[in-house]
């Protein structure tokens, strides 16, 4: 608050803004929270993956999401269905209710933190690893802008707003994991 001036700018205060969000929506209603966590599961980004005619980006996926998606399954005792392409994998049932359960025992604070970590990766899974210290922000955002990097290894990198969303999303994952510490 201190370095704001003439006019409240939300978008320099990542925290506060965490935190006006969880007031306004949840504050008293965890469950909404725990909902949006399990639907980013239910189609987690680290469990869709590409064929065998694009054999880097399959490395690098292979290389970054398969340690997180074998921590989760170890660590909730469930499986993660992985499949390549665009068709819709429905997670198993006890995957979602396993994961359901651990997410209730959190506080709204690190519901609030774990959903904003989510929505910036499309990913439950890279969220959950974050908190659980598997990740720390640069690997978190390096597992989320997999797809990005490895789109500037095929086509060259694009200036401008590419800095910008990369600087967001930076933002948006260490605020995260201050409010999570």
């Amino acid at each position: 608050w201190e370095r704001q001036e003439r006019f409240v700018r939300p978008h320099t205060m990542p925290v506060m803004s965490l935190a006006a969000t969880l007031i306004d929506r949840a504050i008293d209603r965890k469950e909404i929270i725990v909902d949006s966590l399990l639907r980013y599961l239910a189609t987690d980004s680290v469990c869709y993956r590409c064929d065998a005619s694009q054999p880097r980006l399959q490395e690098m996926e292979v290389l970054t999401w398969s340690p997180l998606v074998e921590w989760f399954e170890e660590r909730f005792s469930t499986r993660l269905r992985v499949t390549s392409g665009l068709s819709l994998v429905e997670q198993p049932k006890e995957c979602l209710h396993a994961a359901q359960r651990e997410l209730e025992r959190r506080n709204a604070w690190n519901l609030m933190a774990l959903e904003a970590l989510a929505a910036a990766g499309r990913s439950t899974v890279i969220a959950l690893a974050t908190e659980a210290g598997r990740l720390d922000a640069e690997g978190a955002a390096r597992a989320m802008r997999l797809l990005e990097a490895y789109q500037a290894d095929v086509w060259g990198r694009v200036e401008g707003g590419r800095d910008l969303d990369e600087a967001d999303l930076d933002v948006r994952v260490t605020s995260a994991l201050f409010v999570l510490r």
